[in-house]
């Protein structure tokens, strides 16, 4: 996988994006960092495309939730545990905002 800069990427699209062609995807960096992924897209397939992306970033924040609450130790809180703690949660909002049901 090939990482291209900020700067390259604006001084020689063409060259990067001839890149992209042929290796599939760029990491693009700024200040060392990465901050996007580049990836060639049709517009016959894009939906498909978006979705997949999509699905997979969900599928990284489900696993990262998850982690935490391993780490917490909240992944053998009981349903009910879980209901109270909503409760609570909903509670303190409503008195956060006046409101009241």
């Amino acid at each position: 996988m090939r990482f291209v800069t900020i700067r390259e990427f604006r001084e020689k699209t063409a060259a990067v994006r001839r890149a992209m062609d042929r290796e599939g995807e760029i990491v693009l960096t700024l200040n060392g960092r990465p901050i996007a992924l580049l990836t060639p897209a049709t517009g016959e397939d894009l939906e498909e495309q978006l979705q997949a992306v999509r699905r997979a970033r969900a599928g990284i924040a489900l696993r990262r939730v998850r982690k935490a609450a391993r780490k917490g130790g909240k992944d053998r809180m009981s349903a009910e545990a879980i209901d109270g703690v909503i409760r609570e949660a909903r509670r303190s909002r409503r008195s956060v905002s006046g409101g009241g049901r």
